[in-house]
């Protein structure tokens, strides 16, 4: 079976919980359009030398990919002392979409996980950038661009380099503050879940079509009922998502009924909801 390499410079990734310890991050996520309009970003870029690709036919770039490690090499003053140090990371890209929407998740070396969904990806043939900003929980903000070269190979390893940029000052960092790391990225299987599923079904047969909005946003819709007993995650006729861990609210309608409530997706797991 053919293996993808890809080989690319990753700009701007939030790799802050590997020198917080304990420092849970919150993900708030940002269009491409404006991180690609902040100046301090573009500053960023110009000083790493990193190239980004418009247009709106990327390449896929679903899959896990585990650090190997990565080590930085090069930091702004306040975050030269960690030069030399090294950063272990598993991080998974998903639900990317022709409307160039994609997701990212990412587990550290304690645990936590960070959750960015909402990224945005432009490129063109195998060169693509992906774009995304992060809030900390510590009030701070870091920006993330991940951008380079799909390339078919018989191996499974990515070479990269990486630099991270506060784009809202926390109490030890400022805005523009920076720190780049280089090394490689492992494409991997039979790694810990980064994301789980949560499926809706109904077995209902008094209904028509129901619609599931998770978040507010439109997840699918129902068009069969189950009358033997609970379907698998992915069933086609239910609605199946994939997110990272975490309780969400849902809404479903249809044209006599509504529900509404909470559903926890766990790492690698399946949570299922019954419309009833």
């Amino acid at each position: 079976m053919m293996k993808r390499t890809l080989v690319y410079s990753i700009a701007l990734m939030s790799f802050l919980m590997m020198f917080v310890t304990g420092c849970k991050k919150d993900e708030t996520a940002a269009t491409g359009n404006s991180i690609q309009r902040n100046g301090t970003v573009k500053s960023a870029l110009r000083l790493a030398g990193i190239t980004t690709y418009d247009g709106n036919t990327p390449p896929s770039l679903e899959g896990a990919f585990s650090t190997a490690p990565m080590q930085i090499y090069d930091a702004s003053t306040i975050l030269s002392p960690y030069i030399g140090q090294n950063m272990s990371t598993i991080f998974k890209l998903f639900n990317q979409t022709s409307s160039g929407d994609i997701s990212f998740a990412e587990q550290f070396s304690d645990g936590t996980y960070a959750d960015g969904k909402g990224c945005y990806i432009t490129g063109s043939g195998q060169n693509f950038t992906i774009w995304m900003e992060s809030s900390l929980s510590n009030g701070g903000a870091t920006a993330f661009v991940l951008s380079g070269t799909l390339q078919q190979s018989t191996g499974d390893v990515i070479n990269c380099s990486t630099i991270t940029v506060y784009t809202k000052a926390t109490p030890s960092y400022s805005v523009g503050d920076w720190y780049a790391a280089s090394g490689w990225l492992q494409n991997i299987l039979n790694i810990v879940p980064l994301t789980g599923q949560a499926m809706f079904w109904t077995s209902r047969t008094d209904v028509g079509y129901i619609t599931v909005y998770v978040s507010n946003v439109n997840a699918g819709t129902i068009t069969v009922h189950s009358l033997g007993g609970q379907p698998s995650c992915g069933t086609s006729g239910f609605v199946t998502i994939d997110e990272s861990p975490g309780t969400y609210n849902f809404t479903a309608t249809e044209a006599n009924y509504n529900w509404k409530g909470t559903i926890t997706v766990t790492a690698g797991g399946c949570a299922k909801m019954q419309l009833n």
